[in-house]
Formats: structure tokens, C-alpha cells, sequence
């Protein structure tokens, strides 16, 4: 098995504690943010906001539907946020480092596939796919940022 990381940041001028508090509610916030397509819908299972909730969502890409659970913890309350996928080896974290001038917002994901050619070129597809969704969440976070100031 080979690790990969997928990441992409926006510097947004807004609080890091707004921009967190955005992404932390799976109830309200975070469910705003999800680019659509490929996000289908987020779903919370359990709690709904920060550590301790349990969300499930779907995502299309070329017509086929995953249908995902995840685990939120927070390593750092109020600048790290980690989603822990059940189904799918999958970790992704939103990082939040307060600027002078806003708040530098991370989405990093570590995902493992297997070796080979045939790893290496769903890696290569995925990158490809979701540097763009990554892209677009954060912009969408950055104008929620801006509808709540």
C-alpha cells in the first residue's frame, strides 16, 4: 500500500473561530460549504457538531454513487478538525492558522491504494477530481465567512 495526500488551502478573511465554526456544524455549516455535484448529501448520524460527530455522505463521480460514513474528532479544538471515513481508509483534515489578515484554511486528505500501475492511476485520477471540489469548498466557506460578518 502506498500513502498519498491530497491538500489544498485559501487564505479567507474572516476569524479563524467563524470559518471553524462553519465547518464544525455537520448540522448547518458544513452541509452549505459541500460543492454539489459530486456531494450528493451529508447526513448526521450522531451529535453535529465538532468532536464526537458521525455523519454519512454521498458522492458521484462518472455516474457512480459512494455512499460514505465518518467519524469527527478535533486533535486541536478550534484550529484542527479530522474526519475519519469508516468504509474507505480516508482521513481528512481542515486546519485553521489564524493570519493578520484572515485565517489560512487547509483541507488536507491521506488516503492509501495499492501499488502498482493500477494505484498509481486511480491516484492520478483522484487528485485530478478533487483538487477541484477541495477548490470549490473552500471558496464556498469563504463566502459564508462573508454572509455571517
Amino acid at each position: 500500500m502506498i500513502s498519498y495526500v491530497i491538500e489544498e488551502s485559501l487564505m479567507i478573511n474572516a476569524q479563524a473561530s467563524v470559518l471553524y465554526g462553519i465547518v464544525a456544524d455537520y448540522k448547518v455549516g458544513h452541509p452549505a460549504i459541500l460543492p454539489s455535484p459530486p456531494f450528493l448529501y451529508l447526513k448526521v448520524l450522531e451529535g453535529g457538531y465538532g468532536a464526537g460527530t458521525k455523519v454519512e455522505f454521498a458522492m458521484t463521480f462518472f455516474g457512480k454513487t459512494n455512499v460514505e460514513q465518518a467519524v469527527v474528532s478535533e486533535p486541536e479544538p478550534g484550529r484542527i478538525l479530522k474526519e475519519q471515513t469508516v468504509i474507505n481508509p480516508l482521513t481528512t483534515y481542515f486546519k485553521f492558522e489564524p493570519k493578520e489578515t484572515g485565517c489560512l484554511v487547509t483541507i488536507r486528505s491521506e488516503l492509501t491504494r495499492n501499488k502498482g500501475i493500477g494505484g498509481f492511476l486511480q491516484m492520478k485520477l483522484i487528485k485530478k477530481l478533487i483538487h477541484p471540489v477541495y477548490r470549490q469548498e473552500l471558496s464556498k466557506l469563504a463566502l459564508e465567512a462573508k454572509k455571517r460578518s
